[in-house]
């Protein structure tokens, strides 16, 4: 596998979102596919609250599918990917639509 300078913890639930929701790849190279996305990554396109946290959303591509993908810090050496967001989501649909509310607006539980 492939060293990253700016390396993430893929959760084995954004393993199986990604799998899921954009493409149905083996794990190492979901893994691989998030970690490049995350190594440049634009402005966050939205912000959810994790845990008491508030965790950038990123906008990502594979392939012409877009999906999104929250990024929180975690009590390991690298912050952590704990999901994926793809078509149909809650976020892809407020964002799609135009209607981003800002930060905080999405609560989730840890």
């Amino acid at each position: 596998m492939r060293k990253f300078k700016h390396p993430y913890f893929v959760t084995a639930h954004a393993v199986k979102r990604f799998q899921e929701e954009v493409a149905p790849l083996n794990s190492a190279r979901v893994i691989e596919i998030i970690q490049e996305a995350l190594q440049n990554p634009e402005e966050p396109v939205e912000f959810e609250r994790r845990g008491g946290q508030l965790c950038p959303i990123f906008k990502c591509e594979y392939k012409g599918f877009t999906y999104y993908v929250p990024t929180v810090r975690s009590r390991g050496e690298w912050p952590a990917v704990p999901t994926v967001h793809g078509y149909g989501s809650i976020i892809h649909e407020r964002i799609k639509r135009g209607k981003k509310k800002g930060c905080g607006v999405y609560e989730k539980q840890s």
